[in-house]
């Protein structure tokens, strides 16, 4: 049980005993639906709540392409210092961003990304920022896998084939 500082002869207050009036001590059992008195957790209060972020395959398509998080970093840091040059768009890659430390928060899900952050993973990954979100690289079985490996030509025809299977029909 929590020890506050105050307490005296290793009697150990409640978490509002020192802070509150005592008129609000005797008025609690009356009024409150549950006790207001508990003992405090080590961990109340410590930190804020967590919030769960959306899965993406950030990291899976890193690993995909074969990509050190040293090596993810330089080509984005020369795909912004490329954007900066040729459309005079701010570079600052702390504000976007651009650090190992910060990618792998991503990655990890810690914190979320941000749409600039996205479009140049795509572009540094040779992908498009949907498919960082929605696909899986590893999973050949996926309907994207399977379509990149369909050639060019052919890819009309099974698009036609896949839409038949869908309404049932052939048109």
């Amino acid at each position: 049980m929590f020890q506050h500082p105050l307490a005296e002869g290793g009697q150990s207050l409640l978490a509002h005993d020192w802070n509150m009036h005592p008129t609000h001590k005797q008025g609690q059992g009356r009024y409150a639906p549950k006790p207001l008195i508990r003992a405090v957790s080590p961990r109340d209060n410590m930190h804020m709540a967590q919030t769960e972020h959306p899965k993406h395959f950030l990291r899976a398509w890193r690993k995909h392409r074969g990509l050190s998080m040293e090596a993810v970093v330089e080509k984005v840091r020369a795909l912004v210092e490329d954007r900066v040059l040729a459309e005079g768009e701010e570079g600052d890659l702390k504000r976007l961003g651009i650090s190992q430390p910060n990618i792998s928060r991503v990655e990890r899900g810690e914190i979320p990304y941000n749409q600039t952050l996205l479009e140049l993973l795509a572009e540094a990954y040779g992908t498009d920022p949907a498919s960082l979100i929605m696909r899986n690289p590893e999973d050949p079985e996926g309907l994207w896998s399977i379509y990149d490996q369909i050639p060019a030509a052919q890819r009309p025809v099974a698009l036609r084939m896949l839409s038949g299977l869908k309404t049932g029909t052939d048109g």
